[in-house]
């Protein structure tokens, strides 16, 4: 016989906490996750490969269903899961290869950009905001010190005064998970001859 204890409420909280703490790295995994699949879809459209590869997607379930088998979770909830996923990422790299090529770049000079310091981050937005959080990010992921900021809130903006070499590097915004693609960013990268040199995720919180 078993005796079975119910759980105080400190204890909960401690689980709901920790599935919480879960959550948040499985989202972090997922953001990952889409960042690759926009590159995989970059590189279809370059050879000319179709978003879609059903042989590779059946390895690629059946892998996943066993590994559950293994871990003590339901292989039908994984599959569920994955060709949700799945869908999502298909839509990722389809919405790649229907965007448009950029135009040549015409009608402005671009600077070089002097290797002095500090390194000057400009941004799509203005002070307190989640563009002024992310460049910070940037800086801390490479290991930069010694910067400033500058606050020229439009994409156009920032990628202006990238050509100009009036600034080190420009931060936008580029996509996010309610809107989708951020047009006015997407339309800037068409029309300045400007280089993606990073791509990472945030999160965002309006509460």
């Amino acid at each position: 016989m078993m005796l079975m204890e119910t759980p105080t409420e400190d204890i909960l909280n401690e689980y709901r906490k920790r599935i919480d703490e879960l959550d948040a790295q499985l989202l972090a995994i997922l953001a990952e996750r889409r960042q690759i699949v926009m590159k995989i879809g970059e590189y279809k459209k370059q050879k000319g490969l179709p978003p879609l590869d059903p042989k590779r997607w059946e390895q690629v379930l059946q892998s996943k269903t066993e590994l559950a088998k293994d871990l003590d979770v339901s292989p039908d909830f994984i599959r569920e899961l994955y060709n949700l996923i799945h869908e999502y990422s298909l839509s990722l790299e389809e919405a790649v290869a229907k965007r448009p090529e950029p135009p040549a770049y015409q009608g402005r000079h671009v600077s070089p950009v002097a290797p002095t310091l500090p390194m000057v981050l400009g941004i799509q937005g203005g002070r307190g905001s989640f563009n002024e959080e992310a460049a910070k990010r940037f800086a801390e992921t490479h290991g930069i010190t010694d910067y400033r900021l500058q606050y020229l809130y439009t994409s156009p903006a920032v990628m202006e005064a990238l050509c100009r070499g009036d600034i080190t590097r420009g931060q936008c915004a580029i996509y996010n998970s309610t809107g989708g693609y951020v047009e006015e960013t997407v339309n800037a990268l068409k029309e300045y001859p400007v280089e993606v040199v990073d791509e990472f995720a945030i999160q965002i919180s309006h509460t």
